[in-house]
């Protein structure tokens, strides 16, 4: 016990050894696609196609959606894991995003002024929450936002805020890249929130300024393809079938998101929608975040209120607005960490004073801290039971694909081939 006690007081090893170790437990030799397969299979020429707007790569010609996103930061990973197996880029890739997700939590939870290994706990279920589960091996460009969410609220817990931690809190917005750009919104969202409570309006315009510069560099592109891309979305979702599963216990969960409900392709996200001993599990952790959240200041109980009011308005004015205007942000889920980032500060808060047992003969509070432990094991327990990958996950590319392709190169070059 006293071993354990002190390699919780250097969390961040450990914890990056832990998460480390899950994603070692997944089934070796496995690469996903991971939303583009041409980032692991080759990752300069994908890059060096995504400076142009248009490809005559796929299909008949088209406008790549969002491919200028991976420019910057996860396209420049790849580019330098590039001699490593696909499957062992991708596992590096995926451990820097729960990493910086569980040290960011972590630094968030101790400057809020909690201390002890719960606060490690609340962090390693922070990294691996329903939501991080649900995205991170299927398209993880979605996880990397959620991650990086702690880092911008940071700067804006200090007691008197300037300009300068106006700049930081800049830093990890510019790092969230821009495959999607609702979900570097939402993750900017709890900050905005913060701000806007403490009335810290001059820091909070020269953020958002901040934000703007840091940005320009996709805004730009992400204009033409609002501009004269087709709008594929309205053919495949609509603000019904986003929303359709977000009512109170999913979004205190974490399961907001659609996709595993109506496919089993995530295969953690769909047994943290739709099995039965995960929903008692969550909605257990969720119980205790709450009674936490009561002993923390106000402000974490007012994120938690403006999120459960953004996941789970169910106006039809709401609806009608998320298939007009409000479009592009119909897709609700990805403003989890209003509602994940108090919750779990608050699980962190309410578990604070519960010791471990160190006997056989336990005490009631030692008993306590075992349960909820072995819960908040339990929460995680897709991830370390091998099933983070998605359905579909590949050994190499088959080798009549290669012979396919040989044989279009050959025979119809300068042609239009639709496969």
């Amino acid at each position: 016990m006293r071993t354990l006690r002190g390699r919780l007081a250097r969390p961040y090893p450990l914890g990056i050894f832990a998460l480390a170790l899950i994603l070692l437990v997944q089934p070796w030799g496995l690469t996903a696609a991971d939303t583009k397969h041409d980032l692991a299979a080759n990752p300069l020429h994908f890059l060096r196609g995504a400076l142009s707007a248009y490809t005559d790569t796929f299909t008949l010609g088209q406008l790549q959606n969002q491919a200028y996103g991976y420019l910057f930061p996860q396209g420049p990973f790849f580019v330098l894991t590039q001699p490593l197996p696909d499957w062992l880029a991708q596992r590096l890739w995926w451990l820097v995003v729960l990493s910086v997700g569980f040290i960011g939590f972590h630094k968030l939870a101790c400057k809020v002024g909690l201390r002890g290994g719960w606060v490690w706990v609340a962090a390693m279920l922070y990294a691996l929450s329903p939501r991080a589960l649900s995205t991170l091996t299927a398209i993880s460009s979605e996880t990397w936002p959620v991650m990086l969410a702690p880092w911008v609220i940071l700067p804006f817990l200090n007691a008197k805020l300037t300009w300068r931690d106006a700049a930081a809190a800049t830093i990890p917005v510019a790092l969230m890249g821009a495959v999607n750009a609702t979900a570097t919104i939402a993750a900017c969202t709890p900050a905005a929130v913060i701000v806007l409570y403490r009335r810290a309006f001059k820091p909070g315009a020269a953020w958002l300024l901040g934000c703007l510069t840091v940005s320009a560099w996709w805004i730009g592109p992400l204009i033409v393809l609002g501009r004269y891309a087709p709008p594929f979305t309205e053919f495949i979702e609509s603000a019904r079938v986003t929303t359709r599963w977000l009512n109170l216990p999913e979004i205190l969960r974490g399961t907001t998101s659609w996709t595993p409900f109506v496919d089993t392709e995530r295969v953690a996200g769909n047994a943290l929608a739709t099995e039965s001993f995960f929903v008692l599990v969550t909605m257990g952790i969720a119980a205790v975040g709450i009674y936490g959240l009561t002993k923390l200041p106000r402000v974490w109980a007012v994120v938690l209120v403006v999120g459960i009011a953004v996941l789970g308005c169910q106006a039809g004015w709401y609806l009608d607005a998320l298939d007009g205007p409000l479009a592009a942000l119909r897709n609700l889920h990805k403003f989890d960490p209003l509602v994940r980032i108090p919750l779990l500060l608050g699980a962190a808060r309410a578990c604070a004073h519960l010791p471990l047992p160190q006997s056989l003969r336990p005490t009631k509070k030692q008993t306590v801290g075992a349960l909820t432990l072995l819960l908040c094991i339990a929460v995680i327990s897709p991830a370390w039971s091998q099933r983070l990958l998605p359905l579909g996950a590949y050994k190499e590319v088959p080798s009549y694909w290669h012979e396919a392709t040989d044989f279009i190169n050959t025979h119809a070059a300068d042609t239009r081939t639709l496969i």
